[in-house]
């Protein structure tokens, strides 16, 4: 797996502040222009909806995902 989208967004804008409700317009409109991606959007909006429960302490600023 490609982590270049994930390392773009925290170089460009990792240092801004958004709400979730930003996000998900941004979600809406992303699926909007790729129908295709729904199911994935989708899934990744739940996953974030409970991420309160979930650990997430990273080291540093780098990459957080694993190639699998």
């Amino acid at each position: 797996m490609s982590l270049d989208g994930v390392e773009r967004l925290r170089a460009k804008r990792g240092h801004e502040q958004v709400t979730l409700d930003d996000a998900a317009d941004h979600f809406e409109d992303f699926v909007q222009r790729r129908p295709e991606a729904r199911a994935t959007i989708a899934a990744f909006a739940v996953f974030l909806a409970g991420v309160e429960d979930v650990d997430h302490e990273h080291e540093g600023h780098g990459p957080t995902l694993e190639e699998n």
